[in-house]
């Protein structure tokens, strides 16, 4: 009998280590991913690179340890792909994304909102695929308003919203098993389809991004990154959230904290302008410096005064809500 016992702990170990082994394998396949997806968005120019756990767009209301105003306004930069897919039927969101590991966009050229609502972008999405599922669109293609383009790209419209007086039009097209692409524009969809093709799916350890602190940044479930490039016109930039940034600082970034229940915002400057005009309107906590061009605030996720904060974090990005 013991033998008997022995043998079945030692057969229920062997499962443990198989399913935790498992468990690795695929979180080091979706980190990969998530690696080639950002990097190629940072290549291609987009201004903003934004990234978020699937679990945080699945669900409504408070997230894990943030309070529901936190959660809601990190949802902000998905607002777009939420509301696209959601204009094809009311589970569609869902059906997708719950078979996703987790979403990037890039953003840029931000405009005002045509009177009220939020700041108008091009945008890209990168949907990295929790498994290798070839076929996640098959569904949602088959949904009435969506139409085949050339080259297994496909269209819809959504109703416009409070920013647009013009229909949102979507485009999407899938990469291999590892990615869903989806954008407002047909040419950057395919450019962007071909870059993540061309790395494999995120089989083989790609480069690092142009991501300062990457390695760091990247640990976390929320996180964003904008570069500065002082040297292209802009068309608005309340709207864009460059009118306090002078040509002092490089790259913003902001990473959710979610056991300290604080977002932690870096601006990467080289002297104090933009900090300090930053700081003037007092719309934030006070961004220090904590090491050599490198300026830090932390805003708490926790209690009820978190929402115009946040609100002002996502406004540095291009993601702010004209009322």
């Amino acid at each position: 009998m013991r033998r008997q016992s022995r043998r079945r702990n030692m057969i229920a170990l062997s499962l443990v280590f198989l399913l935790l082994g498992s468990d690795r394998t695929s979180t080091e396949r979706n980190r990969l991913r998530a690696t080639v997806a950002a990097a190629a968005l940072v290549e291609e120019r987009f201004e903003t690179v934004f990234y978020a756990n699937a679990d945080l767009l699945l669900s409504t209301g408070r997230y894990k340890q943030l309070s529901e105003q936190s959660a809601n306004t990190l949802r902000l930069p998905f607002a777009d792909l939420i509301g696209g897919l959601e204009s094809l039927g009311p589970h569609a969101s869902a059906d997708l994304l719950s078979k996703a590991d987790a979403v990037l966009i890039g953003a840029r050229d931000f405009r005002p909102p045509a009177t009220l609502g939020d700041v108008q972008s091009q945008f890209c999405y990168v949907v990295v695929l929790a498994g290798d599922n070839t076929s996640i669109l098959a569904r949602t293609t088959k949904l009435p308003g969506v139409s085949e383009e050339e080259g297994s790209v496909w269209k819809w419209a959504a109703k416009p919203t409070e920013g647009s007086r013009s229909p949102a039009q979507y485009y999407a097209t899938q990469v291999g098993g590892s990615y869903l692409v989806i954008t407002s524009n047909l040419d950057g969809l395919r450019l962007m389809a071909q870059k993540l093709a061309s790395s494999k799916g995120g089989t083989s350890p790609p480069l690092a991004p142009s991501i300062r602190d990457w390695e760091a940044i990247s640990q976390h479930e929320v996180w964003g990154y904008r570069n500065y490039y002082h040297n292209e016109a802009e068309n608005n930039k309340e709207a864009a959230g460059t009118s306090e940034i002078m040509s002092d600082a490089q790259a913003l970034a902001f990473f959710v904290d979610l056991k300290q229940q604080v977002g932690v915002l870096r601006l990467y400057s080289s002297a104090a302008d933009t900090p300090h005009k930053i700081n003037a309107k007092h719309m934030l906590p006070s961004l220090d410096e904590v090491n050599t061009g490198l300026w830090e605030a932390k805003v708490s996720l926790s209690g009820d005064q978190t929402l115009q904060p946040m609100v002002n974090v996502m406004g540095l990005f291009g993601f702010a809500i004209y009322l």
